[in-house]
């Protein structure tokens, strides 16, 4: 272990209390699959965070179907083609990590830890059942830097849900506001961390319900983009109400807190695309005035010949309510459903929070954060205000719960995933002869420890990082 680095080096800093600090990465890939997030930071595992970094290295958009592809996996890597997607994203993650310390002009032996989230596939925590793509072995053997991943298995094993697990990040960068607060993370998913004080009885955190995931999908596939920027498409169409309504009588919302939820759970809500609109748009026919009334589209007279192209279809054979739309009402839809599903959850907190700060790629959403705004009637800000990167903020959580895992301390709490008991949890890849070597010759943490990794990193670096003496693996 090495103790906190400062930006030129290695140095033996601690705190009052004569706690380690540790330099770790964290790397996100979350469910809006546009790529990997790189966030540095140093921490006790505790109450000291101090953010050192950031980088976003997006995918492919070929990569990012092959991806795509793997949802609903059940099966996992011993699908064969599901196991080379896995070796391609671990590799994309050691090409992010070398990437992120060219960036910062570090070498691999300034770090302690890598937190590696790997991407969700699978998520079924009824069954007990979660599935996170990523080798963190061959990370370490990759990067030459210690590896933890396999965060969400023992929550979920223990009768946890399994997520959230930013919370316990979440509750150490707000100890200075003013309680109670509220975080919501907008990324693929929604979830909030609600703050009532610094005990784990008072914190409150759960999966609110669809977050950017529907929108980029239905913008990729719709319009081309890979997501509505600033809320464009959504601020020129009209949501749905029936359709919003609709999508809040799912029974995830009838659910008790803690709960989290797949990514997918709520793909038979998305809206289907009225392509007839959308053959007399490309044909130039021209709509000179409408307006929204139960769902339909009232046309100018001149083109009544197109008002059936704006009627709602019928209710499927399986109740999945499906609606078609113009892709500018589409996306509006999608938008309101987030904000509904937000506002809804914010029902179930202990009180109504002083402020709420936005998190993740929504914030960018001026028309989501808008309706978000009048929907809910509370003070609505983006993390940012707060001097943090709401875009690293899941990395940098993956970074913090490394650390903790190390330290054997809790990764979740009962109110933040419904697990029986503070539970820790994460799986440690590292280098197996050092690891032996060290223990067989030092005692643990002892100054001449911590030469003799110096000692063998600097060969490391001098040599190479293939060398049969110091492989990972």
């Amino acid at each position: 272990m090495r103790l906190c680095p400062d930006e030129k080096g290695v140095n033996e800093r601690k705190t009052d209390k004569m706690t380690p600090f540790y330099r770790a990465i964290g790397l996100m890939s979350g469910t809006s699959l546009d790529g990997v997030d790189v966030a540095l930071i140093e921490t006790d595992g505790r109450s000291h965070v101090k953010p050192l970094g950031f980088l976003f290295m997006p995918y492919e958009a070929a990569f990012r179907e092959r991806l795509r592809a793997c949802f609903g996996k059940r099966e996992g890597t011993t699908d064969p083609l599901v196991r080379e997607v896995e070796d391609e994203l671990t590799t994309l993650h050691a090409k992010a990590v070398a990437a992120f310390l060219k960036q910062e002009g570090l070498e691999p032996s300034a770090l302690d830890l890598i937190g590696f989230h790997g991407q969700t596939i699978w998520h079924n925590p009824a069954e007990r059942e979660t599935i996170q793509l990523g080798d963190g072995a061959l990370l370490a053997k990759l990067t030459g830097i210690d590896v933890v991943n396999d965060f969400r298995t023992a929550d979920v094993k223990a009768g946890g849900q399994g997520a959230p697990l930013v919370p316990l990040y979440h509750r150490a960068l707000a100890a200075a506001l003013p309680k109670p607060t509220a975080i919501i993370n907008i990324g693929g998913v929604s979830n909030i961390t609600w703050i009532g004080g610094e005990g784990d009885d008072e914190i409150l955190a759960f999966d609110l319900g669809t977050g950017n995931a529907l929108i980029d999908d239905w913008m990729l596939r719709h319009a081309g983009q890979s997501c509505d920027r600033d809320g464009a498409m959504a601020a020129q169409g009209v949501p749905d109400e029936a359709h919003v309504a609709a999508f809040l009588a799912h029974p995830f919302f009838t659910q008790k807190p803690p709960k989290s939820l797949d990514r997918d759970v709520f793909a038979d809500f998305v809206p289907t695309l009225n392509r007839h609109c959308e053959e007399a748009r490309s044909a130039d026919v021209a709509i000179q005035s409408a307006e929204r009334l139960r769902g339909i589209r009232v046309l100018c007279a001149a083109d009544a010949a197109q008002l059936d192209c704006f009627a709602p279809l019928a209710m499927t054979d399986d109740d999945n309510v499906s609606f078609a739309m113009t892709v500018e009402d589409g996306a509006a839809t999608l938008t309101m459903m987030t904000v509904a599903a937000i506002a809804k959850g914010l029902e179930a907190v202990p009180a109504a929070p002083r402020e709420i700060f936005i998190a993740g790629g929504g914030r960018h959403n001026a028309t989501m954060m808008r309706w978000l705004a009048n929907k809910t009637r509370l003070p609505i800000k983006s993390v940012d205000e707060l001097g943090w990167n709401g875009d690293a903020i899941e990395a940098e959580a993956f970074a913090y719960l490394a650390v903790r895992s190390r330290l054997g301390l809790p990764l979740s709490v009962p109110n933040t995933t419904s697990v029986p008991a503070p539970m820790t949890g994460g799986t440690l890849h590292r280098d197996r002869f050092l690891k032996r070597m060290q223990e067989s010759f030092f005692p643990a943490r002892s100054k001449m420890g911590l030469l003799f990794l110096f000692l063998i990193r600097g060969i490391q670096s001098l040599y190479g990082r293939n060398s049969r003496i110091i492989r990972r693996g």
